[in-house]
């Protein structure tokens, strides 16, 4: 479908339109696939969000946007450490917190770490007689 281009007007992509070109879209990895007939278009939707708000280009996914972080939520599965902690920060007092974030801000002003090289040492075949 070809139209005429205006800037002051949003592009807002209904139930119609999602259902008639069989959007599809994938949270894990944050890609929003359109197809019409033959032809297949993807959206970064990660990538949008970083990229500022420009006049002449809209990079902004406002409707996506909530419906991926709520499923997101749901697909998660948090592991036993995740919950416990998340869990522990909720018994924490204010003077608790602030130690926390004093921690973290600490934690932040480190360099990363790079891993050691991995060392590969290759296993010979050394057959000794059995006694």
């Amino acid at each position: 479908m070809d139209i005429e281009e205006d800037d002051d007007v949003p592009l807002i992509l209904g139930r119609p339109f999602v259902k008639t070109t069989r959007m599809m879209i994938d949270i894990d990895d944050g890609i929003m696939k359109v197809r019409v007939q033959d032809k297949e278009v993807n959206f970064n939707l990660w990538e949008t969000m970083k990229h500022p708000k420009d006049k002449d280009v809209c990079f902004k996914l406002d409707a996506t946007d909530e419906v991926i972080m709520v499923a997101r939520k749901q697909v998660h599965k948090p592991s036993p450490l995740e919950q416990t902690l998340m869990n522990a920060l909720d018994d924490l007092d204010s003077d608790e917190e602030n130690e926390i974030v004093e921690y973290l801000k600490e934690l932040d002003a480190f360099e990363e770490v790079l891993p050691l090289e991995a060392k590969i040492e290759e296993l010979k075949n050394e057959s000794k007689p059995v006694e």
